[in-house]
């Protein structure tokens, strides 16, 4: 992750998914928080977490409380606190 050519990638998907609007978020082997300690993920618009690992359920991750992957086909598009 902190390799430079990764952080130019890095950068270039973090400014795509900014202009994207709001997306959610698949964190299915735990990588988001080590990825946001080295990029500066609050520029993204993050409406809902989903995660693979049934004891991450509920941990928070870009400020929005993890959710079972099975539920993402039932989320609206809207953020959790909306």
């Amino acid at each position: 992750m902190s390799h430079p050519l990764a952080a130019r990638k890095a950068c270039a998907l973090i400014d795509r998914l900014k202009a994207a609007g709001p997306v959610a978020l698949y964190d299915p082997f735990g990588f988001f928080g080590s990825f946001a300690e080295f990029y500066d993920t609050s520029r993204i618009d993050i409406r809902h977490v989903f995660v693979q690992d049934v004891t991450r359920i509920v941990a928070v991750l870009a400020g929005r409380t993890a959710q079972a992957s099975a539920v993402a086909a039932q989320a609206d598009g809207r953020g959790q606190d909306e």
